[in-house]
């Protein structure tokens, strides 16, 4: 079993107590927080970390715990590189927006405008896309071709089997339609989306993220763990593939991602720049409007979140070895960036500590329990969630015994569904909880036409 090491320790960096607001204590001494980094570490066999705080424009602790590779025992440091997977999908945003206050792109003119041989559907635009509004299935593949014309080539394959729903009618999580959103942006400025986005996270001031592995290897960089029955094995070869790069393979380190909190936090400044403009940042962290009943709310490239009763905005990203976790208080001035190399890490104790301990933020109450409804009958069916090509991944059978509910999804053991919320399900295996929850989406005239689970959604054949 790995054992947790702590091996850097910058705490007193910023010593600004007098300007840091509502924080509920001195923000000097972050003992408390390291000892919860290192408990979750040592418990979650997390090799590697890097955190950032930030308050307002300020960094006001950064650190890194662990090292980059058992192999070398090199430490990790605030300027250590990882994948962040999804996180990269606020970035791709920013670029599309900062084309839209330009002129150059409409966020409500549709694709095939930009894309003429775009084939999957007319009435698709860029605010379908970076609001997972666009009815795409979804798929993500880390490997493939670095070639430069590998996006073009991938979104100018899919046709109308890559969408299961109509467009505005319901929210499902999709990677594809953030490739397809960075492709428009490629084509617009007639330039490889990951040149147009190095000139973003250098207005960003992000000195050393990039989409390009070359380069990301001449610095410090954390590979990525998976964990297994003979405990963490490195993954090897590393996730590269220009097709998914504006969904999520991207490299950055939790100095430069500190710079995007600080955009979160401002209002879509850094560093005094405006980077996009007030109307189109408040497009980016409003939820948008879906005709059939959502799982999630998401902006344009974040999602707006509820914790303990305060507003979060922020984003999460895996990917093959690797964890992400952005997220912001805004009604606090404060954010957080979290980078680990593993697969499994799971942030959320850090995060409860970091609202617990700076933002007095209580522990939420546990929630009443809800009686099943006396009719269970309109959610019983197959469901199919689909990948781009339109052949299906997973059905999902919904079913009645003696206890209630039963979901038995391809390939995996029966489930039982107990109510958790109208229309709403958790999901247990021999009695225990699995940490997954199930929701079923109506149409306009009130039958469940969806089954969401894990922000992906799936259309009921029968």
């Amino acid at each position: 079993m790995f054992k947790h090491a702590r091996l850097l320790s910058v705490a007193a960096l910023i010593l600004l107590v007098n300007s840091l607001g509502p924080l509920a204590q001195d923000n000097t001494n972050f003992v408390w927080l390291e000892e919860i980094i290192g408990t979750q570490m040592s418990q979650q066999n997390v090799p590697g970390l890097a955190i950032a705080l930030v308050q307002g424009d300020e960094v006001i602790y950064r650190g890194g715990f662990g090292v980059r590779s058992t192999e070398t025992q090199e430490a990790v440091t605030p300027d250590t590189l990882f994948h962040i997977g999804s996180t990269t999908k606020p970035l791709t945003a920013i670029g599309v927006l900062q084309l839209v206050d330009a002129g150059v792109l409409d966020l409500d003119e549709p694709v095939v405008t930009y894309l003429p041989e775009f084939a999957v559907d007319d009435a698709i635009t860029l605010r379908h896309l970076l609001s997972h509004t666009a009815g795409l299935n979804d798929e993500a593949n880390s490997r493939g071709s670095l070639a430069p014309e590998a996006l073009q080539q991938a979104v100018l394959a899919f046709g109308p089997a890559a969408q299961f729903a109509p467009v505005g009618e319901v929210r499902a999580y999709s990677n594809v339609g953030f490739n397809i959103a960075g492709a428009v942006t490629e084509a617009a400025v007639d330039t490889p989306y990951a040149d147009y986005m190095a000139q973003v996270f250098n207005q960003l001031k992000m000195k050393r993220t990039t989409f390009d592995p070359t380069l990301a290897m001449t610095y410090p960089l954390a590979v990525g763990y998976q964990p297994g029955l003979l405990g963490n094995t490195i993954v090897r070869p590393m996730s590269a593939n220009t097709a998914e790069a504006p969904s999520g393979i991207l490299y950055s380190t939790v100095d430069d991602l500190a710079r995007l909190v600080e955009f979160f936090l401002n209002e879509g400044v850094v560093d005094g720049t405006a980077i996009i403009s007030p109307e189109l940042f408040a497009a980016m962290t409003t939820p948008s409007a879906v005709r059939v009943g959502t799982a999630f709310a998401y902006g344009l490239g974040v999602f707006v979140d509820t914790y303990r009763e305060t507003v979060t905005w922020g984003h999460d990203g895996k990917i093959d070895g690797y964890t992400a976790v952005l997220r912001t208080w805004p009604a606090y001035d404060l954010g957080v960036v979290l980078l680990a190399s593993s697969i499994a890490f799971d942030g959320s104790a850090v995060e409860d500590a970091i609202a617990e301990t700076l933002l007095g933020l209580p522990a939420p109450e546990a929630p009443a329990a809800v009686e099943a409804p006396d009719d269970l009958t309109p959610y019983l069916g197959t469901y199919v969630i689909s990948n781009p090509q339109g052949e299906p991944v997973f059905e999902v059978t919904i079913s009645l015994n003696e206890a209630g509910l039963k979901a038995q999804i391809t390939g995996q053991p029966p489930l039982e569904l107990r109510a958790s919320a109208p229309d709403t399900f958790e999901a247990y295996f021999a009695g225990n909880p699995v940490g997954a929850q199930v929701l079923f989406l109506r149409d306009d005239a009130g039958n469940v036409r969806y089954i969401s689970a894990g922000l992906r959604v799936g259309i009921r054949q029968s």
